[in-house]
């Protein structure tokens, strides 16, 4: 009898895993104000320093720098270029969009296999932009969108989408508005 290899095979009577107590506290306690001040020294009204750099990367046709505190992220826009499924016709352009964390970006070492959050990430960008692009303009075509996370000390959703704003704003790509994004 041929197994179901798409479920997780379990016990039938469900056992919670104990939750490590102390590692919880540990993690709210980050978010912390303590006398009116973040851990990061940044007040409770204050936002984070705010850097960016168009056409950082020479090669690509649109790309950007940005730093939002500690966190630094780079995107690099490739197209509009001819579609690589030669059998696919739209009359709508498409973007493509993958992030990715730099092993070094994190506190504990990421693999450079894409996992789960990466593969979210970029959904949830794509989903951002792809409204903001005239893609009319672009027939046949796809734009090619790749990010970078450098270093991460949070917000980098936010920070992934005005990086990818910036950087199609710097290589001419046709948009009906920008997009911003910010997270408190």
């Amino acid at each position: 009898m041929p197994s179901d290899t798409r479920r997780i095979c379990g016990p039938a009577d469900e056992t919670r895993a104990p939750l490590d107590e102390k590692r919880i506290k540990q993690d709210r306690a980050k978010h912390v104000v303590v006398d009116g001040e973040r851990q990061d020294g940044r007040t409770c009204d204050e936002i984070r320093k705010f850097f960016v750099r168009a056409n950082a990367v020479t090669q690509a046709k649109g790309s950007a720098y940005i730093e939002t505190g500690k966190t630094k992220i780079i995107c690099s826009i490739y197209g509009p270029r001819e579609s690589l499924r030669k059998q696919e016709f739209r009359m709508k352009g498409k973007l493509t969009c993958e992030i990715k964390y730099a092993p070094f970006s994190c506190k504990k070492r990421r693999s450079p296999v894409r996992d789960a959050e990466e593969k979210d990430l970029s959904n949830i960008i794509k989903q951002a932009l792809e409204p903001a692009i005239i893609m009319e303009k672009f027939p046949k075509a796809q734009i090619d969108m790749y990010i970078m996370v450098l270093e991460n000390d949070g917000n980098v959703l936010a920070g992934a989408i005005n990086c990818a704003t910036v950087a199609l704003v710097d290589g001419g790509i046709e948009m009906y508005d920008l997009v911003v994004a910010s997270s408190l």
